[in-house]
């Protein structure tokens, strides 16, 4: 499906079989560093080591490090962006029921956003100097709301909440705020959930928020 996002805009080389292999190993190396250190533990050295590719490989497809933690930052968009469109698509051909659409997403649409701490690391290290970090994550929260939103209310008819657009609101942003509290916190804390009992429980707790009636 196609996305509103673009992560290879960012890189110098035409959009060739070869060059997108070795752009998505220089980006799949950063992520990984990302997900194990500080950004500024992070330099190009690193980065190629990582890939198997030189230094000289690097610039040939990015101009600078910046542009390459950009394409990184885009491409999870992208992914993202691409993901819930495909499960909206599903959960609207299959015509799911709401506990199928609650329990579809939040397996696989918040299980991956909670695997991504390289995403949230970048937002948080450069929203402040560079607007377009905090642009693209508000984006991709406005695009999720909108695909969201009408693909679970479609099913208010089987809600018991008085209010269920404003539920279904709440819920939608108390989701993204727990995500990134986890990355945040790198799943350090004793009393924190494993990742499979948290989406076990946001499943239920947005289930038996809206009030979601038993399957007959």
């Amino acid at each position: 499906m196609d996305s509103s996002f673009d992560y290879t805009q960012w890189a110098n080389t035409p959009q060739q079989s070869r060059s997108m292999e070795s752009l998505n190993q220089l980006l799949d190396a950063t992520e990984r560093l990302l997900n194990e250190d500080d950004i500024a533990n992070i330099n190009v050295q690193k980065i190629s080591a990582e890939a198997g590719l030189t230094v000289g490989a690097l610039y040939r497809r990015f101009s600078s490090k910046e542009d390459l933690l950009h394409a990184l930052h885009e491409r999870f968009a992208e992914r993202m962006e691409v993901l819930l469109k495909t499960l909206s698509q599903t959960a609207k051909d299959q015509k799911f029921t709401a506990r199928q659409i609650v329990r579809l997403f939040s397996q696989q649409a918040w299980g991956f956003a909670a695997e991504q701490k390289a995403f949230l690391k970048l937002t948080n290290a450069f929203s402040a100097v560079d607007s377009k970090f905090s642009e693209r994550s508000n984006r991709l929260r406005t695009i999720s709301f909108e695909l969201l939103m009408p693909i679970i209310m479609s099913t208010s008819a089987e809600f018991t909440h008085p209010e269920p657009e404003k539920a279904v609101r709440f819920f939608l942003e108390m989701s993204i705020a727990t995500t990134q509290f986890r990355l945040e916190s790198g799943y350090k804390n004793e009393y924190m959930l494993e990742e499979k009992d948290f989406l076990e429980q946001l499943e239920l707790s947005f289930i038996n928020y809206l009030g979601v009636k038993p399957e007959s």
